[in-house]
This record gives structure tokens, C-alpha cells and sequence, in this order.
């Protein structure tokens, strides 16, 4: 079992006679791994259920796609802590749209999803917008998903010059599986036209990875993006922070665009790619202990809103 949910092993790789070749297994198939997996699905949730009972909880559930397959992942938070509710496959793409999600959540949390689901937090995906419209609840979408399409904008704007960098490390990965002599030990250049033989050795001709070499003003640019990239690298760092609050989110996307201005249609507050804008300006304005300047029309998502801010 430790197999199967750590390494993320398929159950059919129990009955496989190469990997049992390999893996020593204790005398188990597939199906009596199932009925263990299910017995202890049957022992550990009347214990989370029991914890959660009463409990205002966040649902919190992402999306991974591994070699086509794409899978999600649920976990329940409330002030006591978290857990971990249900990790699923779904077998093709007519099986990713909101409808499928929601009655996979619903098979998942049938027995806790109440009114007192406080809100659900997720990448900013079309398809967690309308899963959050649908059961009603407001949406905190992922501030590194945020980020990384931020990242795939700016990389937009330079991809010519990263192309030229990628086909040049391409070269070099295979230059030197290249000789330069032929039996007659004449010297070719890359279009394998002739170099006389008294030719210099620093002779440009000789090498056939020379045009593929940024120019000087190409190179300022690959020294200039290169920085950029780290800048960015240090700011999801930044926000994979177990503290991370929607606060704390909001002051390092500040941060980025003193440098990337041209990212601001991501990273603002009200960029049109938050679902629940209203509800996190509301969390925003109670972390910072402003509860009182709420407006009227935020005032209803006051008591949600109090209730997530410590989650």
C-alpha cells in the first residue's frame, strides 16, 4: 500500500510478473490490495469526520496531468488542521468538465459538504470557476498559478531569443559526436565546403557551431532575460511558503510588477482572472483589521470571510 499512494503505483503493477521479478510483494494481488486500500478508507474517515463535525472547513483541490492522465487530488482544512479526503484518475478528456469534477466532490464529501463549506481554493482554472459557482461557494484561487501564467506572458515576449538560445545548447549537445576530418584529412565546414589546409586555427570556418552564436546585442538580451527569470524564480519560491496568506500574496506580486509592469493584467487585485474578487478583498481588508471600511456590497461575505482569514 505504501507503494501505491508514495510512489503513485498502479494497482495492475501487483499482478505484473516483471515487477514482482524486481519488487518483492508479501503474497498479494491487486485485488486484495483494493479490499485493503478500502478497508482503510472505511477506518480513517468516520475519524475525520468526527474531527470536521461542527467545524467550518475550506475545500481544497488541485488538478495534475502526468502523461495524459489527469488526476485530482482533495484536501479539507479547518482550524484544527488539514486532511487529505481523495486523490482520483479520470480516465479521458470528456471526463474533466465541471459536471464530472462535481460529482466526483460530491461522491468524495457526501458526507461533510454542508453549508458550512466556507469557500474552496484552486488553481485559476475555467473550469474551478464554475465547479466554485455551481455548489455556491467563493473561490481563493492558487497566487502560484497566478505567477507561473504571469511567467508564460513574459516568456511570450522573448521567444525568439530563447528559441536561438535552446537550438544552440541543441548543437552543442552533439558538436562534439562531429568530426571535422575526412580520410582524406581535408577540413569542412559545416556546409561541408573545402577550408585549405593552411587555414589559421582560430579560423572561424572551422566550426560549424559559430552561426548559431548570439550576436553581442543578443547576448545582453539573454543576460538580461536570464536576471529577469531569477527574479521570478525568487518570487514563487516566495510563494510556496506554507504561511502563505492572500495578504502576503498580494505584497510579492506588488514587488514583481515594480519590475515587470507588463504583467499587471495577472497580478492586481482586481485582474479579471479572480473568480471571487469581492470575497478576497474582504479577507484582505479583515486580515489587515479594516473589517469596519467593508462595503456594503462586501458586508454579506463578512462572516465567511472572518472565519477563512485564519484557516
Amino acid at each position: 500500500m505504501n507503494l501505491v499512494v508514495h510512489k503513485n503505483v498502479p494497482f495492475a503493477n501487483v499482478d505484473d510478473e516483471t515487477v514482482r521479478a524486481a519488487i518483492k510483494f508479501d503474497g498479494i494481488s491487486s485485488k486484495i490490495l483494493k479490499a485493503h486500500m478500502i478497508a482503510c478508507v472505511k477506518l480513517i474517515n468516520p475519524l475525520i469526520i468526527a474531527e470536521i463535525k461542527d467545524e467550518n472547513f475550506v475545500l481544497v483541490f488541485d488538478g495534475v496531468t502526468d502523461r495524459g492522465d489527469h488526476s485530482l487530488g482533495v484536501f479539507v482544512v479547518t482550524r484544527k488542521g488539514w486532511h487529505f479526503l481523495a486523490f482520483s484518475y479520470f480516465i479521458d478528456e470528456s471526463s474533466t468538465t465541471a459536471n464530472e469534477h462535481i460529482r466526483f466532490l460530491d461522491i468524495m464529501t457526501s458526507t461533510i459538504w454542508t453549508p458550512r463549506t466556507l469557500g474552496v481554493v484552486c488553481d485559476n482554472m475555467e473550469t474551478n470557476k464554475a465547479i466554485s459557482r455551481r455548489v455556491d461557494a467563493p473561490m481563493i484561487g492558487c497566487a502560484a498559478h497566478r505567477l507561473n501564467l504571469a511567467v508564460k506572458d513574459y516568456v511570450k515576449n522573448h521567444t525568439a531569443t530563447i528559441v536561438k538560445v535552446s537550438v544552440l545548447m541543441q548543437k552543442l549537445k552533439s558538436v562534439k559526436g562531429i568530426t571535422m576530418l575526412k580520410q582524406n584529412h581535408c577540413k569542412l565546414n559545416h556546409v561541408g565546403k573545402h577550408i585549405p589546409e593552411e587555414a589559421p586555427a582560430n579560423d572561424p570556418r572551422q566550426f560549424p557551431i559559430v552561426q548559431f552564436l548570439p550576436d553581442p546585442g543578443e547576448h545582453c538580451s539573454i543576460l538580461d532575460i536570464l536576471d529577469d527569470m531569477k527574479l521570478l524564480e525568487m518570487a514563487t519560491k516566495r510563494l510556496q511558503d506554507c504561511g502563505l496568506t492572500i495578504l502576503s500574496a498580494r505584497d510579492i506580486f506588488g514587488g514583481v510588477l515594480v519590475d515587470f509592469p507588463e504583467l499587471e493584467h495577472r497580478l492586481t487585485a482586481d485582474t479579471k482572472i479572480i473568480e471571487s474578487s469581492a470575497f478576497e478583498k474582504s479577507v484582505v481588508k479583515i486580515t489587515k483589521g479594516e473589517e469596519k471600511e467593508l462595503t456594503t456590497k462586501r458586508e454579506h461575505l463578512r462572516g465567511n470571510a472572518i472565519q477563512v482569514r485564519p484557516l
